[in-house]
């Protein structure tokens, strides 16, 4: 994994946008799974077919696998929110919104400081960019600079991937934890 020192520059990055976890991870060791997929089949967050950055609009297994593998670094990155109780839905929406954000931030900082650095952006859950996809009226993404699919959509088992860099997949009762991911960098080919 050659790394060039931007992964201290996405670990400060994430941090200082108010990520609770961040770690490097080499991408080489993630494993995709189609089974991770039928998880998004069952439609059960109700994006599948209705969104660009969810199944089977973001590309088979194979095909996500193989755009993820043309990265040679990585950084998890997690947040995590305090809840009113196990019960409270709009506080997982709200923290969900706010990793998703963080996510964001640190891909803009990289696009602007580090131009030439090839990037891909794995959230939780659906991409939030707008209100009602594109996809719905067979247009384009009007943001593809903003897009975010999530772990899952690209077969990674999110469990799989934080437990391999010592992170915890629960951060305890009353709590939510969101866990993303940037992978950067050119492969060897």
């Amino acid at each position: 994994m050659i790394d060039n020192g931007l992964s201290t520059f996405i670990v400060a990055a994430a941090n200082e946008a108010g990520a609770t976890r961040v770690t490097p991870i080499d991408p080489t060791g993630i494993r995709y799974y189609t089974e991770v997929r039928h998880l998004c089949e069952r439609n059960a967050c109700g994006a599948f077919g209705k969104n660009w950055q969810c199944p089977p609009h973001v590309g088979s297994v194979a095909e996500t696998s193989a755009r993820a593998k043309r990265y040679a670094c990585g950084v998890v990155v997690q947040s995590v929110g305090v809840l009113e109780d196990s019960y409270d839905i709009e506080g997982m929406g709200r923290e969900q919104k706010q990793h998703q954000d963080r996510l964001r931030a640190v891909g803009k900082r990289l696009r602007v400081e580090h131009p030439d650095v090839p990037f891909l952006l794995l959230g939780a859950g659906p991409c939030d960019v707008c209100s009602r996809c594109t996809v719905l009226d067979g247009e384009p993404c009007r943001f593809p600079d903003r897009i975010m699919p999530s772990m899952e959509s690209f077969g990674m088992n999110v469990k799989e991937v934080v437990e391999s860099v010592g992170l915890p997949y629960i951060s305890g009762k009353n709590t939510v934890t969101y866990s993303g991911l940037i992978l950067y960098g050119n492969a060897a080919e």
